[in-house]
Formats: C-alpha cells, structure tokens, sequence
C-alpha cells in the first residue's frame, strides 16, 4: 500500500472504534511507518480490541511504549513499560524498553549497560545490538560505532540494514575501501535492488580515478536498467560521471568512448525530461525505451522499469 493512501486511512480511522484502531496500528507495525502521535492518539482505543491475556495485546502496548518516546512522552512510556515488565520480566524486549528509557533520560552509560546484559544473556536478540549501535552515533562516537557494527556483522551477515549502515558511516569517516566492501554485500544479498547498485555507484565515484569511474557507471546504469521511474539520483550520477570521464578524455578505447557518450547524452535528455513535466514519468519512460547499450558487452538491449 501506498504511504499517502496508508495515511489518508489512518487519518480516517474511528478513534471510538476498537477493531478499527486495532487495525491501523497494525497497517502501522506492518508498514514499518514511523507515525508515533497516531499511536498515541489511537492507543487506548486499539487496546480494547484485544484481551490481555493475548498476543496482540502486548505487542500493541510495546508498540505504544516506544511511540510514546519518540514523542517524549515519558509519563506513558513508563507506564506501558511498567505493565510489559510485569507480565514478562523476563523478556529480553521488556528489557529492551528499560534501557531506552535510560536513552531518553540521556543517561548513556546505564543504558550502554542495559544493553549488554540483554546481549550477554540472549546474544541472538538483535534489537539490543543495534541500539548500542544507535546509541554510539548519538554521542557522535562514529568509529567505535562501525566497530560494534562490525562485529555484529560476523554474527548476522545476512542481515542487509546493518551492511547498509555500516557503509554510511564508512563513507562518514571516509573509510571508502571499508565503505565499497559493505555496498558490495549489499548487492550479494540482494543484486536486484537498485538502491544498492547507486550506494555502490556513489562509492565509486567518489573514489575517483578511471577504473572506478567506469565500475560507476556500470553500476548507475544497472540502477537504471531496474527502476527508471523516481530514480533521478542514479540519473544524475550517470550523467556526472560519464561526462568527467569524457570531459577529461580519459577513456583510450573508442568502443568504451562511444558507450560514455551514449549514457551521457541519455542521462542529459532523462534529466531535461524530468524537469520540464516534474510530474509525469516522462524521464523515466525515456531512458527506458532510448538506454539500449550495454555498459557491460556494448550489445543492445532495452531497460525495463
């Protein structure tokens, strides 16, 4: 579903209605929206719905704890809190909600604390790991961050976020080898994700030279080549980096030339085409039907949205 149809709903959503309210928070968990005050506002109601003694009860309530921090609402995140460690004192996402709360009061090393007992006594609970993560970055500590990051990694490699953000900081600390290394397990987890292809893209590009111009102008087009349709960051990418590499002429081969000149000049009409119709797909339907050179062979073929 769409976000603004998703909205459009919420917003329409009965407040004296139990099974409604129940509904839209759960449109909201599912959706992995971040939409705290409709939480908020719908949370006594939705509660109703369910019984205490159930599944869905619970989840609501620790969905209404953390909405009420985002919020700072503390009054209501402690009291949620209270009740979910009463019911599951045991419970490592109990616990989990303890130690953000030491988050919102700033006390860093309490909740740093909390946060490794939760890992020392369930080392599989991966919401623990990534808020010491989340908690590293608030005090602007970047590098011990990646580290923790790191480290998570060779538990969880398969866990596709967490290589996401480990690139971002690499790219933050300008540790752009570490930086390529992330963006390229990102794309052998998933090497149909175009946002993946334009991390990598940015990467190279940033590092510069001829080689690894051309690895981003690949990887640009291959982002392309999968969504066409609202991907205008690709588009410039590929246009700024064929037009360095035939602005400083520093491509010898000539089929390699003629392939640059190609994208330039599709990169150059997708962008215009945007920008004159910003709300038709004009750009897109363009490089669509017109990128028809392989960045790969130099064999034609045509892009798909």
């Amino acid at each position: 579903m769409a976000a603004a149809a998703l909205d459009a709903q919420l917003a329409a959503a009965n407040s004296s209605a139990p099974p409604v309210a129940a509904t839209a928070l759960s449109l909201i968990s599912d959706a992995r929206l971040y939409r705290p005050r409709t939480v908020l506002r719908l949370a006594d109601t939705a509660l109703r719905a369910h019984r205490p003694s159930t599944r869905p009860f619970w989840d609501a309530a620790e969905q209404v704890a953390l909405a009420a921090y985002h919020v700072f609402d503390s009054r209501t995140a402690a009291q949620f809190v209270r009740r979910i460690l009463d019911r599951f004192p045991n419970s490592s996402r109990a616990r989990l909600l303890q130690a953000i709360s030491h988050e919102s009061q700033l006390k860093w090393v309490d909740a740093a604390r909390a946060y490794i007992r939760i890992t020392d006594a369930d080392p599989l609970f991966k919401p623990a790991y990534k808020r010491q993560v989340a908690l590293l970055k608030s005090q602007f500590k970047l590098s011990e961050a990646a580290t923790l990051l790191h480290d998570y990694l060779n538990k969880f490699a398969t866990d596709f976020d967490a290589w996401a953000e480990l690139c971002a900081l690499d790219l933050q600390l300008g540790r752009f080898a570490h930086a390529i290394f992330a963006a390229n397990e990102l794309l052998l987890l998933d090497p149909h994700n175009h946002a993946a292809h334009t991390v990598v893209a940015d990467v190279y590009a940033t590092l510069g030279g001829v080689h690894n111009l051309c690895l981003a102008r690949k990887h640009y087009a291959a982002s392309l080549s999968m969504r066409a349709a609202s991907n205008l960051r690709a588009l410039y990418g590929l246009w700024l980096v064929c037009a360095t590499l035939l602005d400083g002429r520093l491509l010898k081969d000539d089929r390699d030339l003629q392939v640059t000149l190609r994208l330039f000049r599709v990169a150059r009409k997708g962008i215009t085409a945007v920008y004159r119709n910003p709300t038709a797909q004009s750009g897109a339907v363009f490089v669509a039907n017109t990128l028809g050179m392989s960045v790969y062979t130099g064999e034609k073929r045509v892009l798909k949205e």
